[in-house]
Protein backbone atom coordinates (compact mmCIF):
# COMPACT_ATOMS: atom_id res chain seq x y z
CA UNK A 1 0.00 0.00 0.00
CA UNK A 2 2.92 2.54 0.88
CA UNK A 3 5.96 3.11 -1.20
CA UNK A 4 8.45 3.56 1.11
CA UNK A 5 10.34 0.28 1.18
CA UNK A 6 13.55 2.44 0.72
CA UNK A 7 12.93 5.02 3.15
CA UNK A 8 16.28 6.78 4.47
CA UNK A 9 14.36 9.52 6.13
CA UNK A 10 16.39 8.90 9.29
CA UNK A 11 19.53 6.54 10.35
CA UNK A 12 17.48 3.72 11.30
CA UNK A 13 17.69 2.42 8.11
CA UNK A 14 21.11 1.38 9.15
CA UNK A 15 19.92 -0.93 11.55
CA UNK A 16 16.59 -2.18 10.60
CA UNK A 17 16.06 -5.84 8.97
CA UNK A 18 12.52 -4.75 7.75
CA UNK A 19 10.41 -1.51 7.35
CA UNK A 20 7.62 -2.19 9.30
CA UNK A 21 4.17 -0.76 7.22
CA UNK A 22 0.43 -0.77 8.55
CA UNK A 23 -1.04 -4.50 8.05
CA UNK A 24 -5.10 -4.80 8.21
CA UNK A 25 -8.30 -3.57 6.36
CA UNK A 26 -7.50 -0.77 3.92
CA UNK A 27 -10.58 1.24 4.94
CA UNK A 28 -10.82 0.26 8.44
CA UNK A 29 -12.77 1.08 11.37
CA UNK A 30 -10.53 0.79 13.84
CA UNK A 31 -6.88 2.01 13.44
CA UNK A 32 -4.63 0.56 16.01
CA UNK A 33 -1.06 3.23 16.49
CA UNK A 34 1.99 1.68 18.26
CA UNK A 35 5.25 3.50 18.97
CA UNK A 36 7.58 1.50 16.57
CA UNK A 37 8.58 -1.95 16.13
CA UNK A 38 10.37 -4.52 18.21
CA UNK A 39 12.47 -7.45 17.65
CA UNK A 40 9.85 -9.60 15.98
CA UNK A 41 7.96 -6.89 14.06
CA UNK A 42 11.80 -5.83 12.91
CA UNK A 43 12.57 -9.52 11.64
CA UNK A 44 9.01 -10.41 10.11
CA UNK A 45 8.11 -7.22 8.94
CA UNK A 46 4.93 -7.32 10.31
CA UNK A 47 3.22 -5.08 13.27
CA UNK A 48 2.06 -6.10 16.56
CA UNK A 49 3.56 -9.70 16.63
CA UNK A 50 6.23 -9.57 19.36
CA UNK A 51 5.14 -10.63 22.85
CA UNK A 52 2.89 -7.76 23.32
CA UNK A 53 1.47 -7.85 19.55
CA UNK A 54 0.18 -10.56 20.28
CA UNK A 55 -2.24 -9.53 23.54
CA UNK A 56 -3.07 -7.11 21.33
CA UNK A 57 -4.30 -9.51 18.82
CA UNK A 58 -5.50 -11.78 21.05
CA UNK A 59 -7.26 -8.43 22.83
CA UNK A 60 -9.11 -7.48 19.39
CA UNK A 61 -10.34 -11.15 18.64
CA UNK A 62 -12.47 -11.31 22.07
CA UNK A 63 -13.31 -7.73 21.99
CA UNK A 64 -15.94 -8.64 18.84
CA UNK A 65 -14.32 -5.49 16.94
CA UNK A 66 -14.26 -6.76 13.18
CA UNK A 67 -12.29 -4.46 10.19
CA UNK A 68 -8.98 -3.50 12.19
CA UNK A 69 -6.07 -1.99 11.21
CA UNK A 70 -2.88 -2.20 12.91
CA UNK A 71 0.33 0.26 12.28
CA UNK A 72 3.01 2.28 13.94
CA UNK A 73 4.18 6.02 14.86
CA UNK A 74 8.00 4.63 13.40
CA UNK A 75 8.57 2.07 11.15
CA UNK A 76 11.70 0.98 11.30
CA UNK A 77 13.02 -0.54 15.26
CA UNK A 78 14.87 2.15 17.46
CA UNK A 79 17.97 -0.14 19.40
CA UNK A 80 20.47 0.47 21.88
CA UNK A 81 23.10 -1.61 22.86
CA UNK A 82 22.36 -2.97 26.51
CA UNK A 83 24.61 -5.82 27.71
CA UNK A 84 26.06 -6.12 24.36
CA UNK A 85 22.33 -6.91 22.98
CA UNK A 86 20.18 -4.53 20.60
CA UNK A 87 17.15 -3.60 22.72
CA UNK A 88 14.01 -1.86 22.22
CA UNK A 89 14.31 2.00 22.95
CA UNK A 90 11.43 4.52 22.65
CA UNK A 91 12.21 6.82 18.75
CA UNK A 92 13.34 10.48 19.23
CA UNK A 93 11.40 13.41 18.02
CA UNK A 94 13.45 13.31 15.34
CA UNK A 95 12.95 9.91 14.15
CA UNK A 96 9.33 10.32 14.95
CA UNK A 97 9.16 13.54 12.79
CA UNK A 98 11.06 11.80 9.77
CA UNK A 99 8.94 9.04 9.92
CA UNK A 100 5.42 10.45 10.70
CA UNK A 101 5.13 11.25 7.10
CA UNK A 102 4.36 7.90 6.49
CA UNK A 103 1.65 7.41 8.88
CA UNK A 104 -0.01 10.40 7.41
CA UNK A 105 0.08 8.80 3.90
CA UNK A 106 -2.04 5.67 5.55
CA UNK A 107 -3.91 7.96 7.43
CA UNK A 108 -4.73 9.64 4.26
CA UNK A 109 -5.67 7.11 1.96
CA UNK A 110 -6.86 4.17 4.65
CA UNK A 111 -9.32 7.38 6.15
CA UNK A 112 -10.19 5.15 9.61
CA UNK A 113 -13.31 5.53 11.26
CA UNK A 114 -11.83 5.77 14.42
CA UNK A 115 -7.57 5.99 16.07
CA UNK A 116 -6.39 4.19 18.71
CA UNK A 117 -2.93 4.99 20.06
CA UNK A 118 -1.65 2.75 22.65
CA UNK A 119 0.49 5.12 24.93
CA UNK A 120 1.42 8.16 25.26
CA UNK A 121 4.34 8.19 22.16
CA UNK A 122 1.76 7.68 19.39
CA UNK A 123 -0.87 10.16 21.71
CA UNK A 124 1.45 12.54 21.71
CA UNK A 125 1.43 12.67 18.21
CA UNK A 126 -1.61 13.55 17.78
CA UNK A 127 -2.07 15.75 20.33
CA UNK A 128 0.89 17.22 19.49
CA UNK A 129 2.64 17.89 22.98
CA UNK A 130 5.56 16.59 24.34
CA UNK A 131 5.24 12.74 25.69
CA UNK A 132 6.67 13.31 28.90
CA UNK A 133 3.45 15.90 29.36
CA UNK A 134 1.16 13.00 28.61
CA UNK A 135 -0.08 10.21 31.43
CA UNK A 136 -2.50 7.69 29.96
CA UNK A 137 -4.13 7.28 33.66
CA UNK A 138 -5.69 10.79 32.75
CA UNK A 139 -6.21 10.38 29.45
CA UNK A 140 -7.99 7.06 28.81
CA UNK A 141 -11.44 7.84 28.16
CA UNK A 142 -11.24 11.45 26.81
CA UNK A 143 -12.00 11.43 22.92
CA UNK A 144 -10.17 13.90 20.80
CA UNK A 145 -10.47 14.80 17.46
CA UNK A 146 -7.51 14.77 14.67
CA UNK A 147 -8.85 16.11 11.26
CA UNK A 148 -12.79 15.15 12.15
CA UNK A 149 -11.55 11.71 13.10
CA UNK A 150 -12.13 10.60 16.52
CA UNK A 151 -9.09 9.49 18.69
CA UNK A 152 -9.66 6.96 21.80
CA UNK A 153 -6.17 6.56 23.53
CA UNK A 154 -5.44 3.79 25.63
CA UNK A 155 -2.44 1.37 27.20
CA UNK A 156 -0.22 -0.44 25.10
CA UNK A 157 -0.26 -3.55 25.70
CA UNK A 158 3.33 -3.67 26.43
CA UNK A 159 2.02 -1.85 30.50
CA UNK A 160 0.52 -5.36 30.83
CA UNK A 161 3.54 -7.77 30.29
CA UNK A 162 5.41 -5.19 33.06
CA UNK A 163 3.09 -6.67 36.15
CA UNK A 164 -0.01 -4.41 35.26
CA UNK A 165 -2.40 -7.07 34.59
CA UNK A 166 -5.48 -4.93 35.42
CA UNK A 167 -4.80 -3.07 32.08
CA UNK A 168 -5.89 -6.05 30.48
CA UNK A 169 -9.46 -5.24 31.22
CA UNK A 170 -9.21 -1.90 30.88
CA UNK A 171 -8.11 -1.94 27.27
CA UNK A 172 -11.12 -3.94 26.61
CA UNK A 173 -13.13 -1.75 27.89
CA UNK A 174 -11.28 0.68 26.05
CA UNK A 175 -11.96 -0.78 22.95
CA UNK A 176 -15.81 -1.50 24.01
CA UNK A 177 -16.03 2.37 24.12
CA UNK A 178 -14.26 2.67 20.73
CA UNK A 179 -17.18 0.64 19.35
CA UNK A 180 -19.59 2.70 21.18
CA UNK A 181 -18.56 5.45 19.55
CA UNK A 182 -17.84 4.36 16.12
CA UNK A 183 -21.69 2.94 16.06
CA UNK A 184 -22.82 6.63 17.11
CA UNK A 185 -24.85 5.64 19.93
CA UNK A 186 -23.99 9.14 21.13
CA UNK A 187 -25.48 10.60 18.28
CA UNK A 188 -28.85 9.21 18.25
CA UNK A 189 -29.46 10.45 21.23
CA UNK A 190 -33.45 12.28 21.03
CA UNK A 191 -33.35 14.90 24.01
CA UNK A 192 -36.22 17.84 24.47
CA UNK A 193 -37.58 20.49 26.38
CA UNK A 194 -41.63 20.01 27.18
CA UNK A 195 -42.34 23.45 26.68
CA UNK A 196 -45.73 23.83 25.39
CA UNK A 197 -48.91 22.26 25.34
CA UNK A 198 -48.60 20.07 22.36
CA UNK A 199 -45.27 18.95 23.67
CA UNK A 200 -46.69 18.32 27.46
CA UNK A 201 -49.36 16.09 25.41
CA UNK A 202 -47.18 14.29 23.45
CA UNK A 203 -45.63 13.37 26.66
CA UNK A 204 -48.43 12.53 28.61
CA UNK A 205 -49.80 10.30 26.21
CA UNK A 206 -46.20 8.27 25.68
CA UNK A 207 -45.72 8.16 29.53
CA UNK A 208 -49.59 6.94 30.27
CA UNK A 209 -49.02 4.13 27.79
CA UNK A 210 -45.44 2.77 28.81
CA UNK A 211 -45.23 -0.29 30.38
CA UNK A 212 -42.01 1.17 32.45
CA UNK A 213 -39.99 4.40 32.34
CA UNK A 214 -37.44 6.78 34.04
CA UNK A 215 -38.30 9.46 36.18
CA UNK A 216 -35.80 12.26 37.85
CA UNK A 217 -36.67 14.89 39.69
CA UNK A 218 -34.56 18.50 40.26
CA UNK A 219 -35.09 19.93 43.62
CA UNK A 220 -33.84 23.65 45.03
CA UNK A 221 -31.48 21.91 47.01
CA UNK A 222 -32.18 18.70 49.33
CA UNK A 223 -35.25 17.39 49.46
CA UNK A 224 -36.11 21.30 48.63
CA UNK A 225 -39.19 21.66 46.35
CA UNK A 226 -39.72 20.25 42.72
CA UNK A 227 -37.98 22.59 39.78
CA UNK A 228 -38.24 20.63 37.41
CA UNK A 229 -39.09 16.48 36.00
CA UNK A 230 -37.44 14.42 33.69
CA UNK A 231 -38.38 11.61 31.71
CA UNK A 232 -37.40 8.66 29.51
CA UNK A 233 -39.79 5.75 28.28
CA UNK A 234 -37.93 4.17 25.21
CA UNK A 235 -33.66 3.74 23.81
CA UNK A 236 -32.05 6.97 23.53
CA UNK A 237 -34.91 9.54 24.32
CA UNK A 238 -35.09 11.36 27.47
CA UNK A 239 -37.53 14.76 28.00
CA UNK A 240 -37.61 17.59 30.62
CA UNK A 241 -40.63 19.27 32.10
CA UNK A 242 -39.78 22.39 33.51
CA UNK A 243 -41.91 23.35 36.60
CA UNK A 244 -40.02 26.44 38.07
CA UNK A 245 -37.05 28.51 36.17
CA UNK A 246 -34.64 31.08 37.67
CA UNK A 247 -34.38 34.84 36.17
CA UNK A 248 -31.06 35.64 38.14
CA UNK A 249 -33.00 36.78 41.26
CA UNK A 250 -35.18 33.99 42.20
CA UNK A 251 -37.37 31.31 40.70
CA UNK A 252 -41.12 31.90 39.15
CA UNK A 253 -43.26 29.49 37.79
CA UNK A 254 -43.01 28.04 34.09
CA UNK A 255 -46.39 27.62 32.70
CA UNK A 256 -49.66 29.96 33.26
CA UNK A 257 -51.27 27.02 34.07
CA UNK A 258 -48.91 25.32 36.68
CA UNK A 259 -51.45 24.10 39.30
CA UNK A 260 -52.80 21.79 35.93
CA UNK A 261 -49.67 20.99 35.19
CA UNK A 262 -48.53 19.72 38.65
CA UNK A 263 -51.67 17.66 38.75
CA UNK A 264 -51.43 15.72 35.46
CA UNK A 265 -47.76 15.03 36.44
CA UNK A 266 -48.93 14.03 40.07
CA UNK A 267 -51.90 11.83 38.47
CA UNK A 268 -49.42 9.85 35.85
CA UNK A 269 -47.14 9.22 39.08
CA UNK A 270 -49.48 7.77 41.21
CA UNK A 271 -51.64 5.95 38.55
CA UNK A 272 -47.87 4.38 37.15
CA UNK A 273 -46.16 4.53 40.43
CA UNK A 274 -45.29 0.49 40.22
CA UNK A 275 -43.82 1.44 36.17
CA UNK A 276 -41.28 3.95 37.35
CA UNK A 277 -37.70 3.10 37.34
CA UNK A 278 -35.97 5.87 39.86
CA UNK A 279 -32.09 6.14 40.83
CA UNK A 280 -32.02 6.70 44.78
CA UNK A 281 -35.89 5.99 44.75
CA UNK A 282 -35.81 6.72 48.77
CA UNK A 283 -35.05 10.36 47.89
CA UNK A 284 -37.60 11.08 45.07
CA UNK A 285 -39.81 9.21 46.29
CA UNK A 286 -39.80 11.08 49.76
CA UNK A 287 -39.72 14.91 48.05
CA UNK A 288 -43.17 13.70 45.80
CA UNK A 289 -44.78 12.49 49.13
CA UNK A 290 -43.76 16.03 50.58
CA UNK A 291 -44.25 18.73 47.71
CA UNK A 292 -46.80 16.86 46.01
CA UNK A 293 -48.56 14.72 48.55
CA UNK A 294 -48.17 11.64 46.20
CA UNK A 295 -48.45 8.69 48.67
CA UNK A 296 -45.05 5.77 49.05
CA UNK A 297 -45.20 2.92 46.99
CA UNK A 298 -43.19 0.11 45.50
CA UNK A 299 -41.14 0.76 42.62
CA UNK A 300 -37.87 0.13 40.80
CA UNK A 301 -34.43 1.75 41.75
CA UNK A 302 -31.34 1.45 39.74
CA UNK A 303 -29.18 2.18 43.02
CA UNK A 304 -31.06 -0.72 45.18
CA UNK A 305 -30.44 -2.98 42.23
CA UNK A 306 -27.06 -2.46 41.65
CA UNK A 307 -26.44 -2.83 45.44
CA UNK A 308 -28.10 -6.22 45.44
CA UNK A 309 -25.66 -7.01 42.70
CA UNK A 310 -22.42 -7.25 43.95
CA UNK A 311 -20.38 -8.23 47.27
CA UNK A 312 -19.37 -5.24 48.04
CA UNK A 313 -16.50 -6.19 50.27
CA UNK A 314 -15.30 -9.06 48.04
CA UNK A 315 -15.88 -6.42 44.65
CA UNK A 316 -14.36 -3.60 46.32
CA UNK A 317 -17.62 -1.79 44.63
CA UNK A 318 -19.64 0.85 46.30
CA UNK A 319 -22.96 -0.58 47.57
CA UNK A 320 -24.94 2.31 47.36
CA UNK A 321 -24.13 5.35 44.80
CA UNK A 322 -25.16 7.73 42.52
CA UNK A 323 -25.96 8.16 38.96
CA UNK A 324 -22.67 9.88 38.06
CA UNK A 325 -20.67 6.88 39.46
CA UNK A 326 -22.60 4.30 37.38
CA UNK A 327 -22.95 6.46 34.37
CA UNK A 328 -18.73 6.96 34.39
CA UNK A 329 -18.30 3.06 35.00
CA UNK A 330 -20.48 1.81 32.48
CA UNK A 331 -21.44 4.56 29.94
CA UNK A 332 -18.34 7.36 30.23
CA UNK A 333 -18.86 8.71 27.04
CA UNK A 334 -22.74 10.00 28.08
CA UNK A 335 -20.80 11.27 31.70
CA UNK A 336 -19.52 14.01 29.95
CA UNK A 337 -22.93 16.31 29.88
CA UNK A 338 -22.73 16.39 33.44
CA UNK A 339 -19.01 18.32 33.45
CA UNK A 340 -20.73 21.67 32.45
CA UNK A 341 -23.48 21.13 35.68
CA UNK A 342 -21.13 19.87 38.43
CA UNK A 343 -18.95 22.32 37.59
CA UNK A 344 -21.17 25.41 38.86
CA UNK A 345 -22.29 24.01 42.26
CA UNK A 346 -19.50 25.10 44.68
CA UNK A 347 -20.31 23.04 47.66
CA UNK A 348 -22.35 19.58 47.82
CA UNK A 349 -25.97 20.99 48.27
CA UNK A 350 -26.98 21.30 44.55
CA UNK A 351 -29.76 23.80 44.03
CA UNK A 352 -31.32 22.96 40.45
CA UNK A 353 -33.42 26.10 40.51
CA UNK A 354 -30.29 28.11 40.19
CA UNK A 355 -29.10 27.22 36.71
CA UNK A 356 -30.02 28.20 33.55
CA UNK A 357 -33.09 26.52 31.59
CA UNK A 358 -30.66 26.09 28.46
CA UNK A 359 -28.29 23.97 30.34
CA UNK A 360 -31.04 22.40 32.83
CA UNK A 361 -33.16 20.92 30.61
CA UNK A 362 -30.41 18.96 29.06
CA UNK A 363 -29.04 18.12 31.77
CA UNK A 364 -32.13 16.93 33.16
CA UNK A 365 -33.37 14.94 29.90
CA UNK A 366 -29.95 13.12 29.47
CA UNK A 367 -30.17 12.18 32.92
CA UNK A 368 -33.56 10.50 32.10
CA UNK A 369 -32.38 9.03 28.94
CA UNK A 370 -28.66 7.17 30.77
CA UNK A 371 -31.02 6.21 33.55
CA UNK A 372 -33.51 4.02 31.43
CA UNK A 373 -30.59 2.88 29.56
CA UNK A 374 -28.81 1.59 33.22
CA UNK A 375 -31.67 0.05 34.04
CA UNK A 376 -31.94 -2.47 31.29
CA UNK A 377 -28.24 -2.75 31.30
CA UNK A 378 -27.84 -4.21 35.21
CA UNK A 379 -30.94 -6.02 34.22
CA UNK A 380 -29.05 -7.80 31.34
CA UNK A 381 -26.00 -8.28 33.70
CA UNK A 382 -28.15 -10.12 36.30
CA UNK A 383 -29.70 -12.42 33.40
CA UNK A 384 -26.77 -13.23 31.91
CA UNK A 385 -23.76 -13.37 34.29
CA UNK A 386 -25.13 -15.49 37.68
CA UNK A 387 -21.77 -14.62 39.39
CA UNK A 388 -22.41 -10.74 39.53
CA UNK A 389 -24.58 -11.39 42.07
CA UNK A 390 -22.11 -12.65 44.65
CA UNK A 391 -18.76 -10.45 43.17
CA UNK A 392 -16.66 -9.82 40.59
CA UNK A 393 -16.63 -12.39 37.87
CA UNK A 394 -13.76 -15.34 38.39
CA UNK A 395 -13.63 -14.71 42.56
Amino acid sequence: MLKNNGCIYCSLYKTRTNIVNGEGGDSPDFLFVGEAPGKEEDKLGRPFVGESGKILRWIIRNSGIRNVRLTNIVRCRPTIIEDGRNANRTPTSDEILACSQHLLNEIDKVKPKIIIPTGRIPLSFFLKRKPESIKITEERRNVFYWNNIPVLPTWHPAYILRGNTGALEEIIDDIKYADIILNKSISKEEIYLISDPKSLRFLFDRIENAEIFFADLETKGYEGEIVGTSFSWKENTGVYVPIKTWNGVSHQNFWNNEEFVIDRLKKIISDKYSSIIWHNAKYDTKVLNIYWNIPLGKCNDTRLLWSCMYDTKMSGEPAFTSLDYLINKFFPYWGKYKSEVQSRFDDSVKDYSKLPLNILWKYGAMDALVGYKLYFHLINILKNDENFIYGFKGK
